[in-house]
């Protein structure tokens, strides 16, 4: 099962490249905001599509959850048996470890869009590093305005979207 999410996961980070070359290439050239503009609301759109009205980030959250209280049981019954198999928690502990991993790929999913921190290579930090030229900074801060308040990623109902930002505190819990 996790190998399905972690394709949707790759889809939804391949839309992003085009816009991310696009960015790329504007600091040797011109940026064509207009076009820059409407290749991320394209994004914006298939990421929704993909995620949200399919219920495919409901549907992951709800195996996440389930599968995580799953994982809590069954290490809880691992430890207090008397028949303790190292071989049966280790296996517990990949399988932890792979819905972990996933967890933080679906936050990922935003923040390679939005993230202020360097080391992401996102969007909004890729258009920051853009020269201003002339007539082109009102362009520009529309770009930017639309990466910050057209929020992109796997949005679950009730929740929101799954950012970085919302699985740090949780991760530290557990952890």
């Amino acid at each position: 099962m996790p190998v399905f999410w972690f394709i949707v996961w790759r889809a939804s980070m391949m839309s992003v490249w085009p816009v991310r070359e696009r960015l790329q290439d504007a600091l040797e050239t011109e940026a064509d905001w207009a076009l820059l503009i409407r290749m991320y609301q394209d994004d914006v759109r298939r990421i929704g599509r993909l995620w949200s009205e399919t219920g495919l980030a409901d549907a992951a959250a709800v195996s996440l959850v389930t599968r995580g209280v799953c994982l809590f049981w069954e290490t809880l019954v691992l430890t207090v048996s008397t028949s303790y198999c190292a071989l049966c928690f280790c296996g517990l502990v990949g399988q932890f470890a792979i819905y972990v991993t996933l967890l933080l790929c679906v936050a990922n999913i935003s923040s390679a869009r939005h993230s202020r921190i360097q080391t992401k290579g996102s969007l909004s930090y890729l258009a920051s590093l853009l020269p201003i030229r002339g007539d082109d900074s009102f362009e520009r801060l529309c770009f930017m305005s639309l990466i910050f308040n057209l929020r992109c990623g796997a949005e679950v109902s009730r929740i929101g979207i799954i950012t970085m930002k919302s699985v740090g505190p949780f991760l530290r819990l557990i952890f």
